[in-house]
């Protein structure tokens, strides 16, 4: 009796032995697991934080480089979305995860903002004011429009350059977002259309480096490479302001002509379905485009 007493003891200390060292190995397991999720998610969030460290000291005050700019910051706003989703659990860590995909979302609307900005220096002029058929008490409540917002603008930032390149750009958005109220309150819904579709023609081929445009029109990797490349080979120096290998300025008319010939080839890239629905967004050529191009690709100041 004594023996199966003992027999069974030593059973039993082994099946618990062995459910400890399981239980041991699975916590072990369970452990490494954790250690290599927290790796993984940190590695993920400096890669989020380096796109915006490129977008807000490298691209930040560079027009040409804006939409690439945006599409660096929704990606991280995207990497953050998910963090937040895998801090469920820890309301500490969510509550710093939310607050800076707030402030990108921030940075983001103030870059919507800012390109507002050149759809009213369009409607300052008197030829995109005939396109929209703009009444007499709308032209003088733009042109009061544009006179108040130089003064304000004038007023509030004559220490630009001693401000700190932050304050002076929240400082210019905020003048353009309240300048941007106005002017939608003042035209039509089909007026604002055609803004849109005019802003769309004069900014020439970067417009297809914008973020809504490559989704609208459903853009292929292949065909955003071909379309950087056919710009790299036309634009060698800034808009090809230089008429390459002379060393002098093109003048506006044949900067006109260069751009068109490039936007010809873009939209030769485009199938017959993108085309289609490029013609739809910008709707009617506006007959002064080619000689309203601005000195750079977008508007933002």
């Amino acid at each position: 009796m004594m023996f199966l007493t003992l027999v069974g003891s030593l059973i039993a200390n082994w099946l618990i032995t062995s459910a400890n060292e399981r239980t041991k190995a699975a916590l072990a397991e369970s452990q490494l697991r954790a250690e290599e999720a927290e790796r993984r998610f940190q590695q993920a969030r400096k890669a989020a934080d380096l796109l915006v460290e490129v977008s807000e000291q490298e691209l930040a005050d560079k027009p040409p480089v804006q939409g690439l700019r945006k599409r660096l910051l929704e990606t991280a706003i995207a990497y953050y979305k998910d963090f937040i989703s895998q801090r469920r659990s820890d309301a500490s860590d969510q509550a710093e995860l939310i607050a800076v995909r707030d402030r990108l979302k921030k940075i983001l609307d103030d870059l919507t903002i800012l390109e507002g900005a050149g759809q009213f220096m369009l409607l300052s002029d008197r030829r995109v004011q005939a396109d929209l058929g703009l009444s007499d008490s709308q032209r003088q409540k733009i042109e009061a429009l544009s006179e108040e917002f130089a003064q304000r603008r004038l007023d509030s930032l004559h220490d630009f350059h001693q401000l700190s390149s932050p304050a002076g750009r929240s400082q210019f958005v905020e003048l353009t977002r309240a300048n941007d109220h106005v002017m939608r309150a003042t035209l039509t819904e089909t007026q604002l259309q055609r803004l849109e579709q005019i802003a769309l023609q004069v900014q020439g081929p970067m417009v297809f480096d914008r973020t809504d445009i490559i989704a609208q029109l459903h853009l292929t990797d292949t065909q955003r490479q071909a379309i950087r490349q056919i710009e790299t080979e036309a634009f060698p120096l800034p808009w090809n302001l230089m008429s390459p290998g002379s060393g002098q300025r093109l003048s506006d008319g044949s900067r006109a002509m260069n751009v068109q010939g490039v936007i010809g080839k873009v939209l030769a890239r485009l199938t017959p379905e993108q085309l289609a629905k490029w013609k739809k967004l910008t709707g009617p050529p506006f007959k002064e485009i080619f000689t309203f191009l601005p000195p750079g690709p977008g508007f933002a100041p």
